[in-house]
């Protein structure tokens, strides 16, 4: 038995993934650029693990990061993935956001997400 769902873009109002998760087969597919293009789990799979319970979070995190436009941020830097994360955390530090916390709660989950060994 397998989950399926959708995800809604934080960047785009209207934009929706659709993901499919199968425990029996280990396997996740998703039809955002990262999944199928990058050659990884992008966020929308992320977050339906999320969601679905496969992954476990700290749910005080989640307001924390809300309606943060990633893209926005990602394509004042040209696209630079190191420098985004360096202007997001800069943006939170300077709204008094316990930056620390949210480093470890993403590492976490980025330790779950690999023990799961998904297949795509």
């Amino acid at each position: 038995m397998g989950y399926s769902g959708v995800c809604h873009s934080a960047d785009t109002k209207g934009k929706t993934y659709t993901i499919i998760y199968n425990p029996e087969t280990n396997t996740i597919t998703s039809n955002d650029n990262g999944s199928m293009n990058q050659g990884y789990i992008g966020y929308p799979a992320v977050a339906f693990l999320l969601k679905v319970g496969k992954i476990s979070y700290n749910p005080e995190i989640l307001p924390l990061l809300k309606g943060i436009q990633r893209s926005k941020l990602k394509y004042q830097v040209h696209k630079d993935h190191e420098a985004t994360l360096r202007l997001l955390l800069g943006n939170l530090l300077q709204q008094e956001v316990d930056v620390d916390r949210i480093v470890h709660e993403v590492e976490k989950i980025y330790q779950e997400l690999e023990e799961l060994k998904l297949h795509k």
